[in-house]
């Protein structure tokens, strides 16, 4: 089977990487329009989110040497690999850097990115073998020593990524829970509760006036701050554990076995569903959890564009009627 799939590999993932780059650099491009167009987006968060949006579209433009590869129909050596693959490597580490405390947050991530190329590089030009690999990605670009460390770590550092989302979770649930609107909350429903003693009208125009201040109070709470973050970091934390850390901790296990075409295969095809990480921004963006003012951007660049092209095909069906 996996022998089937490693011949298959060539084919099958240049196209999953063609469908990834359509939407991605069409999400990321879009926020990126979005961000620059409206002074409202310009705060530190929407800045951060276009650098952020701009480094993984060079990540997925960097996926396009496959394609390449798979079109041509020529052979792929480690070493044009690598070269191809150097600017992804840092582009993938790389930390937008917005301000001071971000520019000192980002000194971690370039430095692991230089020392994986350093490391990749000293062992290329060491050892004399160049040998054909499967397909150009990070993992097969480099030596194999040097690709266990990489994925041995990566793993690591995501583990405590994903640790570290799960305790804010945890933190702002907590304090969601504890608010003010959440107790009242909490009366009402008591009070509800208790009423159903009382004769036929009292508990009915009780219940009747109860049920409109927790009505009220329930879209003053879908509106606050809190729960916004709150339904944020749940959906960040589901996208990031079901796909960039699964993939991961995948990738370390497969590091355990001898190198080979069939784990090469198995290498490409879980690094392929990392491509969704580099999307994230735009599906979420699509929702109104993510933020209102966000949202509303996004989806009036996107009706822009929509615009632009029914004006374009207008033009074009006028000129061809008038011809």
């Amino acid at each position: 089977m996996w022998t089937m799939l490693a011949d298959l590999a060539p084919t099958i993932i240049p196209i999953v990487i063609l469908y990834f780059e359509v939407l991605g650099v069409f999400g990321n491009s879009n926020l990126i329009l979005a961000t620059i167009r409206k002074e409202n987006l310009q705060t530190k968060h929407g800045v951060l989110l276009a650098l952020t949006s701009f480094y993984q579209m060079m990540c997925l433009l960097g996926e396009l040497v496959n394609v390449y590869f798979a079109l041509s129909g020529k052979e792929i050596k480690r070493d044009v690999c690598f070269m191809l693959m150097s600017p992804y490597l840092v582009f993938s580490h790389k930390v937008a850097r917005l301000w001071v405390y971000v520019g000192i947050a980002s000194i971690p991530a370039v430095g692991y990115a230089v020392l994986v190329i350093s490391l990749a590089v000293a062992e290329m030009v060491s050892r004399k073998t160049n040998p054909k690999i499967l397909l150009c990605n990070p993992p097969l670009s480099m030596h194999p020593r040097v690709t266990n460390f990489w994925i041995a770590w990566n793993g690591f550092s995501n583990l405590g990524v994903l640790i570290i989302y799960v305790a804010v979770y945890v933190v702002v649930s907590n304090r969601a829970k504890g608010s003010p609107f959440m107790e009242i909350e909490k009366r009402n429903q008591i009070l509800i509760h208790s009423n159903n003693s009382f004769t036929a009208l009292g508990p009915l125009a009780t219940a009747y006036g109860l049920d409109k201040r927790h009505r009220k109070m329930g879209r003053f709470v879908k509106q606050s701050t809190e729960r916004k973050i709150l339904i944020s970091l749940l959906w960040l934390m589901t996208f990031f554990a079901s796909t960039w850390c699964t993939c991961n901790i995948i990738l370390v296990i497969v590091a355990w076995f001898e190198q080979s075409q069939e784990v090469a295969a198995i290498q490409s095809y879980v690094a392929l569903e990392l491509r969704h990480s580099f999307t994230v921004a735009a599906i979420f963006l699509s929702f109104r959890n993510w933020g209102p003012t966000d949202s509303a951007a996004f989806a009036k660049q996107q009706e822009k564009l929509e615009n632009s092209k029914r004006a374009n095909n207008a033009r074009d069906a006028h000129h061809l009627w008038k011809t």
